[in-house]
């Protein structure tokens, strides 16, 4: 069903008439097969001569003739005002991370600014590599669970960590020479790729880490 609103939809309606035949004799009939689809068409009245409509269009027209009053000078958009807010935010927010320097995560994010990259094929290996940046993983936190000692890593005499697994486990040595040879996390969560270290923790499987 068309409605059709007087002054208005003139020039719609003779656009949907193929022969463009004159609009009196389209409008008396009561439907009309334009395309192969049936319209119906009924008249609605439009809002001209309408008191309240007249005076809106006649405010809208005369807004823009009108002189703006100067604003104040304390005056602030909320946009930016907005926009400062979230930079004085971030701003405190840095200073104080910048006091974390020993927190694991302050070492491979310290620029809380920029974005930190999760690039990963599917959702199950985001998760890995999330659990992987804030050193929170089954080997080395169900312990807790399990109320047991710590792992430690026999092979190297030292406790048992995504950072050491990562960058000092003498027995991935080879491994992490292969895939990333680096032993910054900052470089191999932010410049490795997600092929590269996913490939390192794959092999690393088939290995026996002392631990």
């Amino acid at each position: 069903m068309v409605i059709v609103y007087e002054h208005v939809a003139v020039s719609t309606l003779l656009a949907m008439i193929s022969d463009q035949q004159n609009l009196e004799p389209a409008l008396s009939m009561n439907t009309r097969v334009i395309l192969n689809t049936i319209i119906n068409f009924m008249w609605a009245p439009s809002h001209m001569g309408i008191q309240g409509n007249d005076a809106a269009d006649k405010a809208a027209k005369d807004a823009p003739k009108m002189a703006v009053p100067p604003l104040p000078e304390q005056f602030v958009f909320f946009t930016d005002l907005r926009r400062k807010t979230l930079f004085y935010s971030l701003k405190l927010w840095q200073d104080r991370w910048s006091t974390c320097k020993e927190n694991k995560l302050y070492k491979i994010h310290p620029e809380l600014s920029k974005p930190f990259p999760l690039l990963a094929a599917s959702r199950k290996d985001e998760s890995v590599l999330a659990r992987l940046h804030t050193g929170h993983t089954y080997t080395t936190h169900v312990h807790l669970l399990k109320r047991e000692k710590a792992p430690w890593c026999h092979a190297c005499d030292n406790s048992f960590s995504v950072s050491h697994f990562l960058t000092e486990c003498a027995d991935l040595y080879d491994l992490r020479v292969k895939y990333f040879d680096t032993s910054s996390l900052k470089h191999i969560f932010t410049k490795v790729s997600s092929a590269a270290l996913f490939g390192f923790l794959k092999e690393s499987l088939t290995r026996r880490v002392s631990i």
